[in-house]
């Protein structure tokens, strides 16, 4: 447990400062009195469509997990769970290395098997985001949807996105898996800090080859439903302002927002995300009416909430009470 404590830190300095930026917007652009009049069942289904995307993705987690032993699913999900505060970092890997570790603890497991198993989704999760961007985002460049100033942070995120898909999902084919643990091996003689990434993807490839083709889809469509909520999430945080939203230009947000998100040099692309948002919505591009600041501050304040605010609080709290729940099993045995 004594290696999550960097990430706590982490999480709750990027919590406070998120909150401070949330306050700051709110106040400034007088979004707290929509959003204290905003229609309260949307605004929770906001919330809780996020967090349902989060079990989502954690079900496809566990079902690999799982196939790897004999595991009780409420302890591999705890041990998922518990790392979800670990996100607010860059590309939200501090959740993946908390996911390999708690499941280390837990069960003994090798650290690698967790870290994996989160590749593994992240990896289906990105295709399958790669594949709807390329499609929304051609249309929205080529209709000046999207502002020529977002380019580079946008295709940034693309990057990182379609890098992601190829690194954790070409290594099915063991061969090709071993071709590109050689290719880190090589870059390691100059980039020395590359040599452990050698000796992951060969056993990575390995890894991968101990599912099925029937185990790898059930795990797809976890991804894919998970993407469904996170949708959801935003869609619902403009009905909450009884906002009317056109359903093609919310995928372009949506898709926007998601690649922004994973940015390679921001913390889940925090200010980005909401420059990003700011800029596409002052067009009156997804709604039959140009919003105003109050109502665009609105809508981002309570995605915020959803995507950075809620899971983060949820997940520490949960972290606790299952770091205690532990100790008390464990003095039990003794």
């Amino acid at each position: 447990m004594e290696n999550a404590k960097k990430f706590i830190s982490i999480a709750i300095l990027v919590l406070a400062l998120v909150s401070l930026a949330v306050l700051a917007l709110g106040f400034f652009t007088g979004a707290f009195g929509l959003i204290m009049a905003s229609n309260l069942a949307f605004f929770f289904l906001s919330l809780a469509c996020f967090l349902f995307s989060i079990i989502a993705w954690l079900s496809g987690w566990c079902l690999l997990v799982m196939k790897r032993g004999r595991r009780q699913f409420g302890k591999v999900f705890g041990a998922g769970f518990a790392s979800v505060f670990g996100a607010l970092t860059p590309i939200q890997l501090g959740s993946d290395v908390l996911r390999g570790l708690f499941l280390k603890e837990e069960f003994n497991a090798n650290f690698s098997e967790g870290f994996s198993a989160s590749m593994i989704v992240k990896g289906l999760k990105f295709s399958i985001l790669s594949f709807v961007s390329v499609l929304l985002l051609s249309f929205a460049l080529f209709s000046a949807a999207i502002d020529a100033s977002l380019a580079l942070p946008l295709f940034s995120g693309l990057f990182v996105v379609l890098l992601a898909s190829l690194l954790f999902l070409l290594p099915l084919d063991k061969k090709t898996g071993h071709r590109i643990s050689r290719l880190f091996g090589s870059l390691s003689k100059t980039i020395h800090f590359l040599k452990p990434l050698e000796k992951y993807f060969l056993d990575y490839s390995e890894f991968l080859g101990e599912f099925s083709g029937r185990a790898l889809l059930a795990t797809m469509l976890f991804a894919a439903v998970s993407w469904a909520f996170e949708f959801a999430s935003l869609f619902f945080a403009f009905a909450a302002l009884s906002i009317g939203v056109s359903p093609l230009p919310l995928a372009v947000l949506f898709v926007l927002l998601a690649l922004l998100e994973r940015a390679p040099f921001l913390p889940r692309g925090i200010l980005l995300v909401e420059s990003a948002g700011f800029a596409f919505l002052s067009f009156p591009i997804i709604s039959a009416s140009r919003l105003s600041v109050a109502e665009i501050s609105s809508v981002l304040i309570i995605y915020d909430a959803s995507r950075l605010i809620f899971p983060t609080v949820a997940s520490l709290l949960f972290y606790f009470l299952w770091k205690k729940s532990r100790k008390s099993t464990a003095r039990a045995k003794i």
